[in-house]
């Protein structure tokens, strides 16, 4: 007897072959689910099939009733792991074996299902001579002389003998139940518009079946008619209220509407009517994922997983949820799991991979990846725009721009791909690009608050102020709690001298970041914009609690404190502030300063030296200079860093005066 196997487990397959060829003399031939029908074309007869009943690629009822085709004598035994009861048709006159399979269990199923002639028939009796003696050779080749012609010459046939066979059977009407079958294998080849052709005449026939609702359902979700495909499964769950099957496809429908609430009660539901129904965790797990609760997510997917440990796309989507927690290596690790299962669809895979090792900053890699996914899928529009944010990144501006040039080719209305081309654009310092860009992402997708930011800050670094506040306005109003933009906005009407706004946009930040040292810096600035030297001292102290290596803040707040006249507390944090930063010319000049209040000459000249040095093109700093030596009684060297200052600015009214009356 000629066997063939099928599961997508291969583990299974070789204990199955191994037991059933240990025991019996049987052909076995072993295949997955995709190439089953391939592996039966190599049988010339098979006379049983043994298959798993839920698969990837085909389920076993479509698997035996396609090959039934080809084999009409063919018997087949299901092996599952679930409860079958409610598909009594498909399993009518087969056995079905739970797993994990019992080996004796498995041998009688099979003995069962041997067809008769496959038992060792009796040995036929020796035929004798009609003669009482042996045929010898001489007989036989003088009667094969004496009956040569009549040898190669056959009968005619009788005429009776056409018109003796029985009249061909009346064909039976299909049923519903048929009509369901005919539906998932269309289904299964990708022809949808005949698979629901099918499934309204299933309903014709029988209004009162579950089932050929719940399948019309699925074409419909296929197709985003949202409404008719609710409508079928509520239709097949008032038919049959504990159909798992209708409820995680009900919940797949409130998902796409964005219900989450709703769709994970019908997840659940579908849970607990079959507690290893796996897709309905995986759905499930999805949802979770969305509504931001990453550990129950996580839960579910790892239930999944347990329930069919090969399942590429709950690996892709446990990975997404462990990158969102910060569990880069984790994620990475279930990307892997997810390309090894599944090579062939690995696109998106290689895609996501890539994008935690940009969020790990490791770009090379990230960029590998991602040109591993457009080797696959040369027209995969996200491929290209994330490969250019990972260019834009390391600083290739041209190369991302030709990437997103590739995103928006292939997708025109790809809004992020002209959002992310801006970005690169500003970079480069093409505001007009990039102002461009940003627009026509806006003009998308009008809803997307960072379109309208990011297209602020360009109109910003353009000096276009009015603009700007415009669009940190829409981002605020479609994002009331943006932190970015408000401190964007309250920037840029700090700048246009309201700064009781600026104030008003800091304290919102401050509100949405309790801990933003940089928030406070600015209020700070603003008050002291407004004379509110104690207020702006609170909040650089504040800032700098926050963040201790907040350099500006110590310039700042060293400058407020000059102002209210405490030098020594002034020059402390300006002290601090060079020891951040060695370079900043700006903080040895404004020390210098500080200790030229305190009539601190030495000080002041060497701290102004140190100034010039950093800074050599600051035309103040040569008239401040010139006014310490000038003071100390060196007046060449005055007159040489007054003449240096209006080199610098010719426009230094000081420094002309201060040369005119040393008679330069």
């Amino acid at each position: 007897m000629n066997i063939l196997l099928v599961d997508d487990e291969q583990a299974i397959l070789h204990d199955l072959q191994a037991e059933i060829v240990s025991k019996t003399s049987h052909a076995v031939r072993t295949s997955a689910a995709e190439g089953a029908s391939a592996a039966a074309e190599r049988i010339s007869r098979l006379d049983l099939l043994v298959t798993e009943v839920v698969m990837q690629s085909v389920d076993g009822f479509t698997l035996s009733q396609e090959l039934l085709q080809r084999f009409p004598e063919m018997k087949t035994i299901f092996i599952t792991q679930y409860d079958l009861s409610d598909y009594p048709e498909q399993t009518q006159g087969h056995p079905v074996l739970m797993k994990p399979v019992q080996s004796a269990e498995l041998l009688e199923a099979i003995r069962g299902c041997a067809p008769p002639e496959d038992e060792e028939p009796p040995a036929p009796p020796r035929r004798k001579s009609i003669f009482g003696f042996k045929w010898g050779a001489g007989l036989f080749a003088v009667l094969l002389l004496l009956f040569g012609v009549w040898r190669f010459t056959r009968p005619a046939t009788p005429p009776a003998a056409a018109s003796s066979r029985p009249p061909a059977a009346k064909a039976k009407p299909m049923t519903a139940e048929d009509f369901n079958q005919s539906g998932r294998a269309k289904e299964n080849k990708g022809d949808m518009d005949g698979a629901l052709a099918d499934y309204n005449r299933a309903i014709q026939i029988n209004p009162r079946n579950a089932k050929s609702y719940n399948n019309r359902g699925s074409i419909e979700l296929g197709r985003n008619n949202f409404d008719g495909a609710l409508a079928d499964f509520n239709q097949a769950i008032a038919l049959k209220p504990n159909f798992a099957e209708a409820y995680d496809n009900r919940g797949n429908v409130e998902q796409d509407r964005n219900n989450l609430d709703a769709a994970i009660a019908d997840y659940s539901r579908a849970i607990t009517l079959d507690p290893l129904y796996q897709a309905a965790y995986g759905n499930r797990g999805v949802a979770e994922e969305y509504k931001g609760d990453f550990d129950a997510s996580l839960k579910d997917y790892n239930r999944a997983l347990q329930i069919n440990p090969k399942d590429a796309k709950i690996y892709n989507n446990r990975g997404n949820v462990k990158r969102d927690k910060g569990d880069f290596e984790g994620a990475l690790a279930d990307y892997d799991q997810a390309l090894a299962f599944n090579p062939k669809d690995s696109s998106s895979y290689f895609n996501n991979r890539a994008i935690v090792e940009c969020a790990k900053n490791d770009l090379s890699a990230a960029i590998a990846d991602f040109d591993r996914a457009l080797k696959l899928n040369p027209k995969d529009a996200r491929a290209f725009n994330n490969r250019g944010s990972a260019k834009s990144a390391k600083k290739d501006y041209d190369g991302a721009i030709a990437d997103f040039d590739q995103s928006i080719a292939i997708d025109p209305q790809y809004a992020k791909a002209y959002n992310n081309r801006g970005s690169a654009e500003c970079d480069k310092g093409e505001l007009d690009k990039a102002i461009a860009d940003y627009e026509r992402a806006i003009q998308i997708n009008p809803k997307d608050a960072q379109f309208y930011y990011h297209c602020g800050l360009a109109r910003d670094a353009k000096g276009d102020l009015d603009g700007a506040l415009a669009r940190f306005n829409s981002a605020i109003e479609m994002n009331p709690d943006y932190a970015e933009a408000h401190l964007s906005r309250g920037n840029v009407r700090a700048a246009k001298g309201d700064l009781d706004g600026a104030i008003t946009d800091f304290n919102r930040l401050i509100e949405l970041n309790p801990k933003s040292a940089i928030a406070c810096f600015f209020r700070g600035a603003a008050r002291a914009a407004k004379q509110d030297l104690d207020g702006a001292i609170t909040d650089y102290t504040r800032a700098l609690d926050l963040d201790p290596k907040l350099a500006d803040a110590y310039f700042y707040r060293g400058n407020a404190k000059a102002a209210q006249g405490n030098l020594d507390g002034a020059i402390s944090d300006l002290d601090r502030l060079i020891d951040l930063n060695p370079a900043n010319a700006n903080a040895y000049f404004f020390r210098g300063n500080a200790k030229a209040a305190k009539h601190d000459l030495a000080g002041t000249l060497a701290d102004y030296n140190k100034a010039i040095e950093l800074n050599p093109n600051n035309a103040a700093m040569y008239h401040y200079r010139g006014n310490v030596k000038r003071a100390r009684g060196d007046l060449d060297g005055a007159i040489a860093d007054y003449s240096a200052a209006v080199r610098l600015n010719p426009k230094d009214a000081d420094s002309l005066a201060a040369l005119h009356t040393l008679g330069k």
